[in-house]
């Protein structure tokens, strides 16, 4: 007795549109939007700084406040040490600077040097490297989080240096006059 194996028409169709409903699940599945993941990147920002700087500490108060409501990952550069200061010149000479400032902020591909420009476009610039959609809107929603990564150095009372032009060199910043 020999029995008939194949599928009818009728089953063969069923069977191509459950597979083909499966495979489409797992493909949206994932994607983070579609899947309830989080998975996006946070809004990147190196931050440029000296130990005696006022300025400085001023800016990583508003880093800290921003990190409290957008998704961001600072990466800490103290100016102060030869690592740090290499790094520092590099960005000076690339975003044409010279000779760079602290505090120095790099975000989106764009400089932000100064306390009182840091200020006043912080931001924006945020918002413009969400909105670019360099990050995904999910990843920087404004609700509250805990920070992911900062200033590791709680912000303490400097006083400012003699003078505001120093030379650009470890230990010697020139720190921006914002006035």
């Amino acid at each position: 007795m020999t029995s008939s194996l194949a599928p009818s028409g009728k089953s063969c169709a069923l069977l191509r549109l459950v597979v083909g409903l499966w495979i489409m699940r797992l493909c949206l599945a994932a994607i983070p939007a579609f899947s309830g993941a989080d998975a996006a990147a946070p809004v990147q920002l190196e931050f440029f700084w000296a130990k005696d700087c006022p300025h400085c500490e001023a800016v990583k108060d508003l880093i800290q406040m921003f990190q409290k409501n957008y998704h961001i990952k600072v990466k800490d550069v103290d100016v102060d040490t030869q690592k740090g200061y290499k790094e520092f010149v590099r960005v000076g000479q690339r975003f044409r600077k010279d000779p760079p400032a602290v505090p120095l902020i790099v975000i989106g591909g764009q400089v932000l040097m100064g306390e009182a420009e840091i200020k006043a476009n912080l931001e924006q610039k945020i918002d413009a490297v969400i909105h670019r959609g360099q990050v995904s809107r999910g990843a920087a929603t404004r609700q509250k989080k805990k920070a992911s990564s900062g200033p590791q150095k709680a912000a303490q009372k400097k006083t400012a240096p003699s003078s505001g032009n120093a030379e650009a060199q470890p230990g010697k910043m020139r720190v921006t006059s914002d006035e």
